[in-house]
């Protein structure tokens, strides 16, 4: 059994929310997550990051502010 640390899991979350992947997909990431608060707690901040970039990016661009 491969153990890995905060900052690959870290990574690990990243990659799986930058490809709009299920966290619960990952055995590796959801494993760990059972047992460390400190990476849930990161994810839960990355998902909210995310999610506040892609509201953005639905809306709409002010007209004159094209380039």
């Amino acid at each position: 059994v491969t153990t890995m640390n905060c900052d690959s899991i870290q990574e690990r979350i990243d990659e799986a929310l930058a490809r709009s992947r299920a966290i619960q997909e990952d055995a590796t990431i959801a494993s760990h997550l059972s047992a460390c608060g400190q990476c849930r707690g990161y994810l839960a901040e990355q998902e909210a990051l995310f999610a506040a970039l892609r509201a953005e990016g639905d809306r709409p661009v002010p007209s004159g502010a094209e380039g």
